[in-house]
């Protein structure tokens, strides 16, 4: 079910070419089903003649009935595309691949660390991997942390490749790309802001610096950017929780505040600090304890539980449990 119902909510976000293919393929089901129907009643033996039936007819009033039909999906979709595609969202997490948060909080086990480690593994080479775990575990262990708490966040953030880069093409007014430049990069995606005031060896690290190092695959420095970085915006409080230290990697400001406490805001002085990470947005608990992600739970703001919930759900992808 989790294929077909990714495909209904690709092609709902897709426009009118996506409302008008997924028109022509409900149309088509439905009148397949229909055949099958008949067929289990009048027997086997009726398969080819019927199968001949089951395509939509293009021809004489059966014609006008399907363009009817089809006119009425496709205005649906095009009017009510995001409010389906929700529907979809929450009964694919709600019945077919439900994700409950407690059992994912209180597994800190050396098996789920094993399964991010893993991850990390296929980007790094055997002692890359060495240092990048011995190194993990010390900065943790100096912000009240565990290693499992600062792998969720690296997930989030790098997908477990601490080399990884993120870049945006930056276009001139006729639409010619001009450049590509680098917004975050590295295990906890450094920012130019966020290296700021940073010293590491008796220099200043700087955005360039950062690029150079992940282009030179120097995960050392990287990590005592990392270990500088933390002791920062952690500010002496300990981290305990993975939400935690994700505070501090995204909003160092707000580390120590409960789980109502706004990051980002559509309605604060940097909304583009929002805009930027709106995949944050959009999370809530089922009153069974499901954790669910869904258009309609988007309220313009990104709060502590936002990461919670966040940080869990993509702990069960790792751990192969969705």
């Amino acid at each position: 079910m989790k294929p077909l119902a990714d495909l209904a909510q690709i092609l709902l976000s897709s426009g009118p070419p996506g409302w008008a293919v997924l028109t022509i393929l409900l149309l088509q089901v439905g009148k397949m089903l229909g055949r099958v129907v008949n067929l289990s009643m009048k027997g086997v033996w009726m398969a080819w003649d019927e199968s001949k039936k089951w395509f939509i007819r293009l021809t004489g009033w059966g014609l006008v009935k399907n363009l009817l039909k089809a006119a009425v999906l496709y205005l649906a979709f095009s009017a009510f595309s995001s409010e389906i595609s929700d529907r979809i969202q929450w009964v694919e997490q709600m019945a077919f691949n439900p994700i409950y948060l407690a059992p994912l909080e209180n597994d800190t086990s050396s098996e789920a660390l094993a399964a991010y480690t893993r991850k990390a593994q296929k980007f790094l080479g055997p002692d890359e991997h060495t240092l990048f775990l011995k190194r993990t575990a010390e900065i943790a262990a100096r912000c009240g942390s565990t290693s499992l708490s600062f792998f969720e966040v690296y997930e989030s953030e790098c997908g477990c490749n601490p080399f990884a880069v993120n870049a945006r093409p930056i276009f001139d007014r006729q639409g010619r790309l001009i450049r590509v430049d680098t917004v975050a990069a590295g295990q906890i995606q450094f920012t130019a802001a966020g290296v700021d005031g940073l010293m590491v060896g008796g220099e200043a690290v700087t955005m360039r610096s950062v690029k150079d190092a992940i282009r030179s695959r120097r995960l050392s420095w990287l990590m005592d950017v990392e270990q500088v970085y933390m002791a920062r915006a952690s500010g002496g409080h300990p981290l305990p929780k993975p939400c935690d230290v994700y505070t501090a990697v995204f909003m160092p400001a707000f580390v120590g505040g409960g789980p109502g406490t706004v990051l980002a805001s559509v309605n604060s002085s940097r909304p583009d600090f929002y805009y930027q990470n709106i995949g944050l947005d959009g999370w809530k608990l089922s009153e069974s304890g499901k954790i669910l992600n869904l258009q309609s739970a988007r309220d313009g703001k990104i709060t502590v539980n936002d990461l919670a919930l966040c940080l869990a759900a993509k702990k069960a992808a790792v751990m192969g449990l969705r």
